[in-house]
């Protein structure tokens, strides 16, 4: 009798521990080989000239630019924008672009301490960094929207040797 109700109690005890095991997926109209990724827009460019034909509108790169840039690329987003990434092949790494419009294109979103508000040129320009370094740089001639953004940051003189040669 003994063995019986320990028999008994064992079944009663691992029916919880069944009911836990496997379970069928739920019905799930959802087929995951549908899934899709939203493509990259940019079309790599060898050439400013390339990236003008692409994007509809040209744009300049400053000759002043930091003395740890090694390498360059040229990006597109065609009939939109152009975006040059400069970058030493390791840490900094600064982005230009330019687009249609009058939109904030920089692509930052970050918070940060100090906004300045200056006039290169003819030119309001929005910076925008921490410490007397500006990650951040925008402005618009009324036609197309200008930004520069550096990961490391930039003084605002050196920022503003480089927005006065962008066109």
């Amino acid at each position: 009798m003994e063995k019986f109700f320990a028999v008994v109690l064992s079944l009663i005890l691992a029916l919880p521990l069944a009911a836990c095991g496997a379970k069928e997926p739920a019905n799930d109209d959802t087929d995951l080989s549908e899934k899709t990724e939203i493509a990259n827009p940019f079309i790599s460019c060898d050439s400013m000239e390339k990236a003008a034909e692409l994007a509809g509108f040209e744009m300049s790169i400053p000759a002043a630019l930091p003395d740890w840039v090694t390498e360059t690329e040229i990006q597109v987003i065609e009939g939109q924008m152009i975006e040059v990434i400069l970058s030493d092949g390791e840490n900094n790494m600064m982005r230009l672009r330019k687009a249609a419009g009058s939109d904030d294109i920089s692509g930052d979103y970050s918070e940060y301490a100090d906004t300045a508000d200056i006039t290169v040129g003819e030119r309001t320009v929005t910076l925008k960094g921490n410490e007397g370094k500006y990650n951040t740089a925008v402005w618009n001639d009324g036609d197309y929207a200008f930004a520069v953004y550096s990961a490391e940051g930039l003084a605002q003189d050196a920022l503003s040797s480089m927005i006065a040669e962008i066109k």
